[in-house]
């Protein structure tokens, strides 16, 4: 289980227990986030999807990976990478990378939602303001989320090293654009299972008719 920005493995919290009545639940925090190690580099999604293949690989077999977010990014990005370590796909409100890049640079309604990938490539200005809308309780999150809830993952957020690496995912899909477009995505042949929160401010349902058609079986809900 992935998690998105700003979050961390906790997420996931009530979703483990009825989970873990079938299957081994493992829920991550995404390098950088939280408890993980927070490198200066490997923002980029191939190194992220390789994290979590070398997870798998460590714990044994493949697995069904859910994803929300980046995390659902990075569930894309490991199915096209590691399909022998994925069995399926289950996305929340995420992207096909290459679609997002492609919705962001030719559809007019997506670049409109995108606006913060702009102000998330200036230097150190992006986490000096996540961190002050944490501690105004101002942040996106505070909108649906008990202040209680807010308050773990602003404790998670505010730990040394999180809020760069935080924003250096964005930072990184941005330089890698030129690259990923030059080169035709890989075909997905993991049956991969959308759940689409239809009140999505950041992300335009243009981006699964374009992802249906890197998918061999792909479906939304």
């Amino acid at each position: 289980m992935l998690h998105g920005f700003p979050e961390f493995w906790w997420s996931w919290r009530r979703q483990i227990p009825a989970l873990a009545e079938r299957f081994r639940v493992v829920a991550v925090d995404m390098r950088g986030f939280n408890e993980s190690d927070k490198p200066t580099y490997g923002y980029d999604l191939t190194t992220l999807a390789g994290d979590i293949a070398g997870l798998i690989h460590h714990l044994g077999g493949k697995a069904h990976v859910v994803g929300r977010d980046w995390g659902g990014a990075v569930a894309y990005q490991l199915a096209m990478d590691s399909p022998r370590k994925v069995d399926k796909l289950a996305i929340l409100n995420a992207p096909h990378p290459d679609v997002w890049i492609e919705s962001w640079l030719t559809h007019p309604e997506q670049q409109r939602m995108s606006w913060y990938v702009f102000f998330n490539l200036l230097p150190d200005l992006p986490e000096a303001l996540y961190k002050e809308q944490f501690d105004a309780g101002t942040i996106r999150l505070a909108k649906v989320m008990h202040p209680d809830a807010l308050d773990v993952y602003r404790r998670a957020f505010n730990k040394p090293g999180v809020a760069s690496a935080a924003v250096n995912y964005y930072r990184e899909i941005v330089r890698d654009i030129e690259r990923r477009r030059r080169q035709k995505p890989k075909r997905i042949t993991r049956p991969v299972r959308v759940l689409w929160g239809a009140e999505d401010v950041a992300l335009d349902p243009i981006v699964n008719e374009i992802a249906a058609r890197w998918c061999d079986d792909f479906d939304v809900t």
